[in-house]
């Protein structure tokens, strides 16, 4: 459960990754802005991949509602079932690394 939250995070990674190589061709301009976006979802994915960092996928959470909320406000409609599937993911993110840190493993494998 808890690698939904790295799979956002990779998501972020990707997208940003794509936009920054996008704006370098075509414009010429490199985004710093994106950059940040890029090291701080690689940080927070490393998180909870390795740590279970509980707190990371949280964080992430409240980035991925700040970022749907943004888009149903500047653009509706416009990659909104991206930014609820990357929400649903998240959701679950939490839930697998809170299970992870505080009930003793994967529930999977508990047989409760």
């Amino acid at each position: 459960m808890q690698y939904c939250g790295v799979g956002v995070a990779a998501w972020f990674v990707i997208s940003n990754l794509i936009l920054i190589i996008v704006r370098a061709y075509f414009d010429g301009i490199f985004s710093a802005g994106s950059a940040f976006v890029i090291a701080l979802a690689l940080f927070l994915g490393w998180r909870i991949w390795k740590k279970a960092g509980y707190i990371s996928s949280i964080l992430l959470l409240i980035w991925v509602v700040i970022e749907a909320g943004f888009k149903l406000i500047v653009r509706p409609g416009g990659g909104i079932v991206i930014s609820i599937i990357m929400l649903i993911c998240a959701i679950h993110g939490v839930r697998g690394t809170l299970k992870n840190r505080f009930g003793n493993g994967n529930y999977l494998q508990s047989g409760k």
